[in-house]
């Protein structure tokens, strides 16, 4: 499953409006009617109030509704506008008068069958419209507000997806580049073995496009040692990889592609495809107050003149996509450590369970 931005429950957001509005309105109406000398006191007031704004409570959602389907400020204000105002003459009577007969049967203001005559209920009604123009508005502004939300939320996260997957390509270009040279390379030494790399190679190609967005990481480990068969069979150097992982960590959700960067960046900046020398990485991840702490350590310095440094499009990519995800939750810190190169990844531990 992809994470992608839930819709507002406009039923949450309806109860707790109407809540408020209950609260705010019941002693208005226990003074009203102690003022005019009605019975009944606060169970009266209560039971008016709530007759009166049940179908207003049933009818949001709905108005919400039509709120994201006549939207303002998406260039079609006028026509939306009047289709809200066209709305509201025609609903906020019939909402008002459903409220005021139920309100005052459940209140027993006026008993079923027993209500006044036609021309006094029509002016009840009415002004009972009136006061509820404000509601309307009110309730047609803050179903505006969320769909104004609920597509900035849809936005961005339509916006951080195609940023992942723009990252993504460019991280296949990368592989790919580097593997071709490999291989051209060898095809001139062991022709066998440059056929063997070019199975091997199009199969880490088929999982990269194919692979999910988020994988677990005993996932992401099975494809990294896939990649490191093929470096094996291209260098004919011993490579061995110590893998350091919690029972936690295997199970935890990490962006697709996020080892094979970092092993990559091992392997170039190590010296080990120039040296006649084997080569051991080092890799650990564990779980500690909900973050993911995961780290690849690899000797430098195993052929001469090769640098240190591990700043290539590798590490900024992964970099990037750690942002686009995680934000400040996410980070890269790469480092030389006496004859050592280390980069460590810090994000949110996400377990399987709760990704799906």
């Amino acid at each position: 499953m992809s994470r992608t931005t839930a819709p507002i429950p406009p039923l949450r957001y309806a109860l707790a409006l109407w809540a408020v509005l209950f609260a705010s309105s019941v002693p208005a109406v226990y003074l009203a009617q102690t003022v005019g000398g009605e019975a009944g006191g606060w169970p009266a007031a209560l039971w008016f109030m709530a007759g009166s704004q049940l179908p207003w409570l049933l009818a949001t959602p709905v108005l919400w509704r039509l709120c994201r389907r006549w939207p303002l400020g998406m260039g079609r204000d006028l026509r939306h506008g009047a289709c809200l105002l066209l709305l509201g003459a025609g609903v906020t009577p019939l909402l008002s008068a459903a409220g005021w007969v139920l309100g005052s049967w459940l209140s027993q203001l006026h008993p079923w069958g027993s209500l006044p005559d036609r021309t006094a209920a029509v002016r009840a009604i009415a002004a009972t419209a009136l006061f509820a123009a404000p509601t309307f508005v009110a309730v047609i502004g803050l179903g505006q507000t969320l769909a104004f939300v609920q597509r900035y939320r849809r936005r961005g996260a339509l916006l951080d997806q195609a940023r992942q997957t723009a990252l993504r390509q460019h991280l296949h270009h990368h592989f790919l580049f580097n593997a071709l040279n490999a291989i051209g390379g060898l095809g001139y030494q062991r022709p066998a073995d440059a056929d063997r790399a070019l199975a091997g190679l199009s199969d880490l190609l088929r999982d990269a496009m194919a692979c999910p967005p988020q994988r677990t990481l005993a996932e992401e480990v099975a494809a990294a040692n896939d990649y490191l068969a093929l470096q094996r069979l291209l260098r004919g150097m011993p490579l061995t990889v110590q893998w350091r992982l919690s029972a936690e960590a295997w199970q935890c959700q990490v962006p697709s592609l996020l080892l094979q960067p970092l092993l990559e960046n091992a392997v170039r900046h190590s010296g080990w495809e120039q040296a006649e020398a084997a080569l051991e990485i080092d890799v650990r991840a564990d779980v500690a107050e909900g973050v993911l702490r995961l780290s690849v350590r690899n000797p430098h310095g195993l052929a001469p003149q090769i640098p240190p440094a591990g700043t290539g499009s590798g590490l900024g990519n992964l970099r990037q996509r750690l942002d686009a995800l995680h934000g400040a939750r996410g980070s890269v810190q790469a480092a030389v450590e006496g004859d050592h190169f280390s980069v460590r990844l810090r994000l949110p531990a996400i377990d399987a369970q709760e990704w799906a």
